[in-house]
């Protein structure tokens, strides 16, 4: 799953501001949330984070940008194949993805 900030340009009133988006994450096993720098990354530096899920769990993500972007988008893939992608654009900008598995 990945969450990156889109339109970095677009906020001219806060130049060389890092993008930063509060994420929300709904699983099996509950409920998580924080701040994070987009790209969004795993703790080892790279883009996306991993969850492993059972057959008919249900992985729900939502995403706002809160500084130094205008948009943001939000990918799940499951088996590396893009099962949701979404994006919005806008100051302060909220993008949700929800996938299942099958």
């Amino acid at each position: 799953m990945e969450v990156d900030a889109v339109d970095r340009e677009g906020t001219p009133s806060l130049p060389n501001l890092p993008a930063l988006g509060r994420i929300t994450i709904g699983t099996g096993d509950g409920t998580e949330q924080g701040q994070y720098k987009l790209p969004w990354k795993n703790k080892g530096g790279t883009e996306g984070v991993t969850y492993r899920m059972n057959a008919g769990e249900v992985l729900s993500m939502n995403a706002q940008v809160t500084q130094g972007a205008n948009g943001i988008l939000c990918r799940i893939s499951v088996d590396g194949e893009v099962v949701v992608e979404n994006t919005s654009t806008g100051e302060y900008a909220v993008v949700s993805c929800v996938a299942s598995v099958e």
